[in-house]
């Protein structure tokens, strides 16, 4: 069976604003002094049509919810392959924007995430 375990380093959020990744670094967000990593693990992949699905989980500030990735996998024009693909997250799920930032009334509830993965040769 096909399975992914990606580690993704919270300290490198980046946004291209100073003040805004300071404030994801931060404790009301990703709070990346006690929880430098996040975990997204496959459990297992299905075909949808010409899509796969990949239920999964995340793990992010020791908190653990499941995720379905949507993802297709496309030939590039040189030749190589690319992962597209994408899955929903509820934010306070996993603490994320605590604090002042718990209302939905300036950051939404729910985030989209869009991943993009292109092999190194064809």
């Amino acid at each position: 069976p096909s399975h992914a375990k990606v580690i993704i380093d919270t300290a490198a959020v980046a946004t291209e604003d100073a003040e805004r990744d300071a404030t994801l670094k931060g404790a009301d967000f990703f709070a990346v002094q006690q929880f430098p990593q996040a975990v997204f693990e496959t459990m297992s992949f299905a075909k949808s049509g010409e899509q796969f699905v990949a239920k999964s989980s995340l793990t992010i500030k020791m908190n653990t919810q499941p995720v379905e990735f949507v993802f297709s996998v496309v030939q590039t024009p040189a030749g190589a392959r690319q992962l597209q693909g994408s899955a929903r997250l509820d934010r306070l799920a996993f603490e994320v924007g605590v604090g002042d930032w718990a209302s939905t009334q300036w950051v939404g509830q729910f985030v989209d995430v869009h991943v993009q993965i292109t092999t190194l040769t064809p």
